[in-house]
């Protein structure tokens, strides 16, 4: 997530600062070097026959679609979105797509997926224009703030405590408790980590 997440973003911002009649040299510099990454690594193979690592640097252009058109779905005008009541409709759609998908074809499932495409934009409609009381703002700016943190971390939850108890042999009924007890937790523990990180001043060392 992160070896895209970051070249998409120091792009994004690339083009700002052009924009903004900057020269960000240095930030071009970094951007040429993930580019021709993978191609000099493979030539130096090529040449010596020392087989080199590959690199994981860089971005598919559902990503860049993805985040230029994330950030044109939150600069819409109020009003703009006159049919909200189908996005409601069409999520749980999109849910029970991925849920198909992912256990009936393939795990896991390519985020440039249709259902993923169109759970997102879903998703970000119906959040775009959510109007959060001033008494619980401090709390979801501090949640906000975590929530990369938490995202780093919840693979190691998951990994230690989620797949032990996971098993093929499980019913319906006892995976649909399982998973939804699981979900908590493991959402419990990593914005707990993220938070407690973030209190200790750790983020200065690592987010």
């Amino acid at each position: 997530f992160m070896y895209n997440y970051i070249p998409v973003i120091a792009l994004l911002a690339f083009a700002m600062l052009i924009k903004a009649g900057r020269r960000p040299w240095g930030l071009g510099a970094a951007l040429l070097g993930i580019a021709v990454a993978p191609s000099v690594l493979t030539t130096v193979t090529e040449v010596t026959g020392r087989e080199m690592p590959t690199s994981a640097w860089g971005f598919s252009t559902y990503a860049l679609v993805y985040a230029v058109g994330g950030a044109l779905l939150f600069a819409l005008p109020a009003g703009a979105v006159r049919w909200r009541w189908s996005l409601w409709l069409l999520l749980p759609l999109t849910v029970a797509g991925a849920l198909w998908y992912n256990t009936r074809i393939h795990y896991v499932m390519p985020n440039a997926h249709l259902c993923v495409a169109v759970m997102s934009v879903c998703v970000l409609l119906l959040i775009s224009r959510v109007r959060v009381p001033e008494r619980y703002r401090p709390l979801l700016s501090r949640l906000a703030g975590a929530a990369l943190g938490a995202y780093m971390v919840h693979v190691l939850f998951v990994e230690e405590l989620v797949a032990p108890l996971v098993s093929p042999g499980l019913s319906g009924p006892a995976a649909g408790v399982l998973l939804t007890g699981l979900l908590v937790m493991v959402m419990a523990l990593s914005f707990a980590t993220s938070l407690l990180w973030g209190k200790l001043n750790l983020r200065r060392l690592l987010g």
